[in-house]
């Protein structure tokens, strides 16, 4: 499924550097809470719909022209968004039907 923004909006912030190439919707969720947005606030800064930036969201990878234009509109550079990866622990995984999740390195 293909995204298309109004790029006329947004100013990505220094994303040409090689550092960032891809980001998972779940940390996509994370940046944004971190700053404090709705999802209906970024996508009205995308020029998209709500549910539309929903299913962005939920993309496994997000990469290129998107996420430079992501970035741009969450007013984040590549070192800020390595710096927070950084932080932030291991996603946790669910094991084997039980109510057991551990982190994906002892796995």
């Amino acid at each position: 499924m293909q995204f298309s923004v109004k790029k006329k909006t947004i100013i990505a912030n220094q994303i040409d550097s090689p550092m960032l190439t891809t980001i998972s919707g779940e940390l996509l969720q994370k940046l944004r809470t971190l700053k404090g947005l709705k999802q209906d606030i970024v996508a009205r800064k995308l020029g998209i719909s709500q549910p539309r930036y929903c299913e962005i969201e939920k993309k496994k990878n997000i990469q290129g022209e998107l996420l430079k234009t992501l970035m741009g509109a969450l007013n984040y550079t590549n070192e800020e968004v390595e710096k927070i990866k950084q932080m932030l622990p291991p996603p946790l995984r669910y094991k084997r039907g039980n109510l057991h999740y551990l982190y994906n390195r002892i796995l």
